[in-house]
């Protein structure tokens, strides 16, 4: 593992020079750093820096006081990001990963309620993700399961959202986009786990899941140019205020 990781990381030294999205390779190397610093130092991100195709913002100079351990002048920093129109996004996103972490290292989180899990096909499934969804029963069991379909999905939108969200269920043309906007509501109305039908559940994934936060847990991917906050697996407790702006904002362009 150790090894894989020096050499990816090697690699990634080698083509920086040339790489045309400079930002995405800076990024990358942030994310490897503070995963492994013994492997990769600070000391090597900064050579790194002198490539990059922009004047370091806020945000970059928040990374490089977490890649030397300042990890409270750098939430200072990126609370003070935040702040502004133009870095909102990225300051959030890495403010998300960088709270979630330290909780989850302390075990703030830690608890034994049960957890409802959620996914969705639009009608029958194939064969491997029906046994994807077995897995998922079995390794989360006895905490309930439920796999939505078309007409279940319709349901609940019409019963508890109302037209308009409903409009916009009816309009999306790919089941990939209704599951985005099912999964907005029933997490919003129920709260619990969500997770894309093209998953597997990891052999440690209930311990992990006894650890996260139940207020609002995402997927992000920090180490990407601007972060990402990926929807394929989030836990949220109902009614949380992130869901309702996602419902608020995406019924008028679904529509």
């Amino acid at each position: 593992m150790r090894r894989g990781r020096e050499e990816d990381l090697n690699r990634l030294l080698s083509v920086v020079g040339e790489a045309k999205r400079l930002s995405y390779v800076i990024y990358l190397a942030m994310s490897h750093v503070l995963a492994a610093p013994d492997i990769f130092p600070a000391e090597r991100l900064t050579l790194l820096l002198r490539h990059l195709p922009f004047t370091p913002d806020e945000v970059d100079r928040a990374v490089l006081l977490l890649c030397h351990g300042e990890v409270e002048a750098a939430l200072s920093l990126l609370d003070a990001a935040a702040a502004q129109p133009r870095l909102r996004r990225k300051a959030t996103v890495w403010r998300l990963y960088l709270r979630d972490r330290q909780a989850l290292a302390e075990g703030t989180y830690a608890s034994e309620e049960p957890i409802p899990t959620y996914q969705y096909w639009d009608r029958s499934p194939p064969p491997d993700i029906t046994a994807a969804f077995a897995q998922w029963r079995e390794s989360l069991a006895p905490w309930p399961h439920t796999v939505a379909d078309d007409a279940a999905a319709r349901e609940l939108i019409g019963n508890h959202f109302g037209s308009d969200l409903l409009a916009a269920y009816e309009a999306a043309w790919h089941p990939a986009m209704k599951a985005d906007i099912y999964r907005l509501a029933q997490l919003h109305l129920t709260g619990g786990l969500w997770v894309d039908a093209d998953m597997r559940p990891a052999p440690a994934l209930p311990d992990t899941l006894r650890r996260l936060c139940r207020d609002m847990t995402v997927a992000v991917q920090a180490h990407m140019a601007g972060g990402v906050i990926l929807n394929g697996i989030m836990l949220f407790r109902a009614g949380h205020p992130v869901l309702e702006a996602a419902i608020a904002r995406g019924c008028p362009d679904l529509c």
